[in-house]
């Protein structure tokens, strides 16, 4: 499917390249749901007193506040790429699976 003038070109996803998406976004947003304030209550007091040591006690609240952010972006970001990897790579092992499977013994001919 060509757009404009600028050549730009746009190919359709197939339905596993969809379904692999939806499932990494989704799965993505419910790990970060779920790891973000566990982790976020046992790293919270390292980032503020680090924050604390290097920069000052004016911006531990900030910091803190940040690294939550960060952690729940980067947790979702990684879930869903590890989400995606992994499914894909499941469909090239059952793919391969399929091609190589046993093929009848005889004649193909006749």
């Amino acid at each position: 499917m060509q757009t404009t003038a600028s050549a730009k070109t746009t190919t359709p996803e197939t339905v596993f390249a969809h379904s692999t998406k939806w499932m990494a976004n989704i799965g993505g947003g419910v790990l970060a749901f779920f790891l973000t304030p566990v982790l976020y209550n046992a790293t919270d007091g390292m980032i503020a007193n680090f924050t604390r040591s290097n920069y000052g006690y004016d911006l531990a609240g900030m910091a803190v506040f940040l690294w939550g952010i960060l952690l729940a972006v980067g947790l979702f970001f990684a879930s869903r790429l590890l989400i995606a990897t992994g499914t894909t790579a499941l469909g090239v092992l059952y793919s391969q699976k399929i091609v190589s499977a046993k093929k009848p013994k005889g004649n193909y001919y006749g």
